[in-house]
């Protein structure tokens, strides 16, 4: 019997910008001696093939492998059992409506990959920890986790804009793309202050107590992206802050949370991608500026879609939400931002278990500078004992 326990199936690992990612491999098992562990690409990659040893029925191996689709299989004594893992590029999605949902029925290709789960309820840890990952294709009302309502899951299939955006990323970069989806319908900037901050504040839905609308944002930094690793976040809001559309306030409000993302990470330049959206110009230009504003003055910041410039046509009938083709054009935009080498470059990852080969040169050149110094004091302490003996005597 063999048992992998890491990685889960299908779970998705962010590269590096050396295009590389370390995956630990580890497992239980009832065999003895040595255990093969070989990663196949099915989709991008390239083949490896190692062997490492079982230790009182288990076993750990952490392997490196460029970007791309793996099925990766362990084998001891004729028995063999396997999962499929990706490297690629992992997004965070936080926001208000128009972030909600996935449109999974958009993806086409099985490298675009989600939770399997709508993580219910959203301020409890154990749907994330027992979250897994599905390929955004395949997600159906029969294989999600957890769930509030039925029409959740259908409104997950049917809108969004992240299926659209994972296939744009996919011909861009020709490596898996996951998507961990925080957004919020209802909520605005006001809201997630507030609630990282713990401001109360009473909503008819949002749950202050319950700490909406941030808490699922905060779980999946927590128990799910130290396993993934994350190139950015990419945020859609400003269209439900039009009560208060001061340019300082919503500039303030950027700040406030991408503050507290960092620091409740613990990753101290975690990008964010901060797309301009908002209607009723020029009475609410506020909410615009205020978002240009904070991208001028807060680092690993980045310009996303343009949204506010959206015609009626891109719209449904209350001249708010996407129709399908905004989805489409919002999903462009993005690609044309997130999809390119200068991204990925100004905005470096976090990633899992990293062993490139500039972190390895890097050590071993620390090694070979403290046997230098080692060498040197010992020569000293050596010169000085010959000496003293020469003093005393």
């Amino acid at each position: 019997m063999i048992q992998i326990l890491t990685p889960t199936n299908k779970q998705p690992f962010q590269r590096n910008n050396n295009n590389l990612a370390t995956i630990e491999v580890t497992g239980k098992t009832d065999n003895t001696g040595t255990l093969k562990i070989t990663a196949n690409p099915t989709k991008g990659g390239t083949f490896l093939q190692l062997e490492t040893q079982i230790v009182e029925g288990t076993f750990a191996q952490k392997i490196t492998l460029q970007a791309g689709y793996y099925y990766l299989e362990t084998e001891a004594n004729s028995e063999k059992k396997g999962v499929f893992c990706a490297v690629g590029e992992v997004f965070m999605i936080i926001g208000h409506s128009f972030t909600e949902d996935y449109g999974t029925i958009a993806s086409d290709d099985e490298r675009i990959i989600m939770p399997d789960s709508l993580f219910h309820p959203m301020w409890e840890k154990a749907p994330y920890e027992n979250s897994g990952f599905i390929s955004m294709k395949d997600f159906s009302l029969q294989n999600v986790k957890t769930f509030e309502h039925e029409y959740q899951v259908l409104s997950t299939i049917k809108q969004g804009i992240w299926g659209k955006l994972g296939n744009e990323l996919i011909k861009k970069f020709d490596v898996p793309i996951c998507f961990l989806n925080a957004g919020f319908g209802g909520s605005n900037l006001e809201h997630w202050y507030k609630a990282m901050y713990s401001i109360p504040f009473e909503h008819p839905f949002i749950q202050y107590s319950k700490g909406m609308p941030y808490s699922k944002a905060k779980n999946i930094l927590n128990t799910i992206v130290p396993k993934t690793g994350i190139r950015a976040v990419i945020c859609i809001h400003g269209d439900n802050d039009n009560a208060h559309p001061d340019k300082d306030l919503i500039a303030n409000y950027y700040q406030k949370i991408i503050s507290k993302f960092r620091t409740d990470s613990g990753i101290a330049n975690l990008p964010f991608v901060l797309s301009l959206s908002a209607t009723n110009l020029p009475a609410w230009q506020g909410l615009v500026d205020g978002a240009l504003l904070a991208l001028k003055t807060i680092p690993y910041t980045t310009q996303g879609a343009e949204i506010y410039k959206f015609p009626d046509s891109l719209r449904i009938e209350d001249k708010l939400h996407l129709n399908p083709f905004g989805e489409t054009e919002t999903a462009r935009q993005l690609a044309e931002i997130i999809g390119t080498k200068e991204f990925l470059i100004k905005n470096p990852p976090f990633t899992v278990n990293v062993l490139d080969p500039p972190t390895q040169k890097n050590t071993m050149l620390e090694y070979l500078k403290t046997a230098i110094i080692f060498l040197s004091v010992a020569s000293a302490i050596f010169f000085t004992i010959k000496n003293y003996k020469k003093w005393i005597s």
